[in-house]
């Protein structure tokens, strides 16, 4: 069967035709990324050609964050021999793998950290014994960008793209050591500052509403990082609820306008009320959420 996406000349005096799939115009692109319906549709679009993911990844981000739900991803190999591919699926529908990629091979000797972005974050030890390294890796894709090494030599506590990579001021910060560090995507450097004197280990970056909140429970900071990096405590009454010891690994999580704190341990969600002096988290009833 002959190629769809396989030019055709154009003849004299003829208006420009569409050669195939993947050179549909951008905007053309965007109007189908906007009828997508299912997190298999969208994986299906990025897949098609370069072209397409290209333009998936041009989309607003309103487009990519509130139209789809978050897909998970798993590792798996059908036995020892065989090269390990990931997979991408709903977490709805654990059963169904939505999209596989077999990721690059030097991660094997990588520690995987988190996801950020729709890209798998790993690190590693630097030959100098004295930095780590990390790779970003699009899950989609595989693709790897790697920034240069980290100068810290330590176990990482905590790491975020602060915005997906192509996009402009994107950073990618990383916690360790009782510093923060952090590098802007395309630069050759890192900037770092230390951690308030109090801080034992940032959990979780989140931007909301032009701010970039690093969560350490019962602490909540917003990190500057232009013109140069820093952390400052935003004053925020805990409540009663929030101060039990079996509240453990609260996730912040911005929804709409609000940026929610979920303690799953206590099944209980609080939403930051920032109109009032000192901020205070708020406990959000059922019927709100």
């Amino acid at each position: 069967m002959e190629n769809t996406c396989k030019r055709i000349s154009n003849t004299p005096n003829s208006m420009p035709v569409l050669q195939g799939w993947a050179d549909l115009p951008d905007d053309l692109l965007q109007c189908v990324l906007a009828l997508l319906s299912s997190p298999s549709d969208l994986a299906a679009f990025i897949a098609t050609c370069p072209n397409w993911h290209a333009a998936f990844r041009s989309a607003k981000s309103t487009l990519r964050t509130t139209l789809f739900r978050p897909l998970a991803i798993r590792s798996c190999a059908s036995s020892g021999d065989d090269p390990v591919v990931w997979e991408l699926f709903d977490p709805a529908k654990p059963t169904i793998c939505i999209h596989r990629v077999t990721p690059p091979d030097f991660l094997a000797g990588m520690d995987y950290e988190c996801c950020s972005y729709g890209h798998a974050i790993f690190s590693g030890n630097a030959p100098s014994l004295k930095d780590t390294t990390f790779a970003i890796v699009d899950v989609f894709t595989g693709t790897s960008v790697s920034p240069p090494p980290c100068p810290f030599f330590t176990f990482v506590n905590s790491c975020a793209l602060t915005a997906p990579l192509d996009y402009h001021n994107s950073h990618f910060l990383v916690e360790a050591k009782h510093s923060l560090f952090a590098w802007r995507v395309g630069s050759d450097h890192w900037s770092q500052c230390s951690c308030p004197p109090n801080s034992k280990a940032l959990e979780q970056f989140v931007p909301f509403k032009g701010q970039l909140y690093a969560l350490e429970y019962q602490q909540l900071y917003t990190v500057k990082l232009e013109p140069q990096l820093s952390l400052e405590e935003v004053q925020v009454v805990w409540s009663i609820e929030m101060s039990e010891p079996d509240l453990c690994e609260p996730s912040l999580v911005v929804c709409d306008d609000m940026l929610i704190l979920l303690a799953a341990s206590i099944g209980e969600a609080f939403c930051l009320d920032l109109s009032s002096q000192p901020a205070m988290w708020v406990k959000m009833e059922e019927e709100e959420l």
